[in-house]
């Protein structure tokens, strides 16, 4: 994996973070869980997700008892916080993966396909810089077809409620990208490119 494309503190925070992580069955995802996989950005924060029943006021207890914190958000199954000058989040998730964990270290890691499954439904809701350099490294550094790219959003998705329709529009909306800042490439490309 990649370790050069998560900052000096995610490594540390995910190195003291392994036992509670593994205690809570969180495992890291999103850009963080990509960049690990592909290093083709530096990715700031770390997403943590899991399937099971926690209590978002207990895990922010005990990270504010242990841990340099400052608590963004809470409510029912979400907590987003900064610990150790690193943005975190922890929600609930249940949406299966369909491919097996990764592991670094001692922490979960999703796989990149789970991973771009994702961004490609996240583009429908925020259409986000680093989402669309992530989608198009997944298929240039993996060399997959648009067709198995679609495949695991659909595979990942299967039977949710899920506009497809507004997801393809969402892929080729770049007008909010634009106004946004250069992502922290490690693998360098031309933003038009990735267009």
């Amino acid at each position: 994996m990649f370790e050069d494309s998560l900052s000096r503190d995610a490594l540390i925070l995910l190195e003291i973070l392994n036992d509670e992580i593994e205690r809570q069955k969180f495992y890291l995802a999103g850009g963080s869980g990509l960049a690990l996989q592909l290093g083709h950005r530096r990715s700031l924060d770390l997403d943590f997700l899991t399937p099971e029943n926690f209590q978002p006021i207990v895990l922010s207890k005990h990270l504010e008892d242990n841990y340099k914190y400052n608590e963004t958000l809470i409510s029912k199954g979400t907590l987003y916080c900064e610990l150790n000058n690193v943005k975190v989040s922890f929600p609930h998730y249940n949406v299966p993966l369909i491919f097996p964990k990764l592991k670094f270290k001692k922490i979960h890691v999703t796989d990149w396909r789970d991973i771009m499954a994702e961004k490609f439904k996240t583009l429908s809701q925020r259409g986000s810089r680093k989402d669309f350099y992530d989608i198009y490294f997944c298929f240039k550094l993996k060399k997959i077809s648009i067709q198995e790219g679609v495949g695991f959003l659909k595979r990942r998705f299967k039977g949710a409620k899920v506009n497809y329709y507004h997801i393809l529009k969402s892929s080729v909306y770049f007008e909010d990208a634009d106004n946004e800042p250069e992502i922290d490439a490690l693998l360098q490309i031309d933003w038009r490119d990735v267009k």
